[in-house]
This record gives C-alpha cells, sequence and structure tokens, in this order.
C-alpha cells in the first residue's frame, strides 16, 4: 500500500498544478490574445527562476 505520507503531498502538488493550469487557462481566454500569451508565460518562466532563487538561499543559510 502507498504510504500516506508520500501520497498526500503528491496529491496536492498535483491538484495545485492542476488549479494554475486551469486558471491561466481561463484567464488568457478572457484577456485577449497578447495580455493572455503573457499570463501562460508567466508560469513558464516563474518556475525555473524561483527554484534557482531557492537554491541560492539554501546555500546562503548552510
Amino acid at each position: 500500500m502507498l504510504d500516506p505520507n508520500i501520497l498526500l503531498p503528491l496529491l496536492a502538488k498535483m491538484l495545485a498544478t492542476a488549479l494554475v493550469v486551469v486558471s491561466a487557462s481561463v484567464a488568457a481566454e478572457r484577456a485577449g490574445s497578447v495580455l493572455g500569451a503573457l499570463i501562460l508565460a508567466l508560469p513558464i518562466s516563474a518556475g525555473p527562476g524561483t527554484a534557482m532563487r531557492q537554491e541560492f538561499r539554501s546555500r546562503s543559510h548552510s
């Protein structure tokens, strides 16, 4: 059987990802083509930057 300590965080991440994708899609559909493209590109461009910032912070605190 799957461990709940592994399964619950995984399900939470899956639901959060789906919520972000659906919300961005709905917002882009309502905003128009140019602003919609910016809205949809934001999660893609913000992800690597957030990961790098977290990596730099963890190195500076250790």
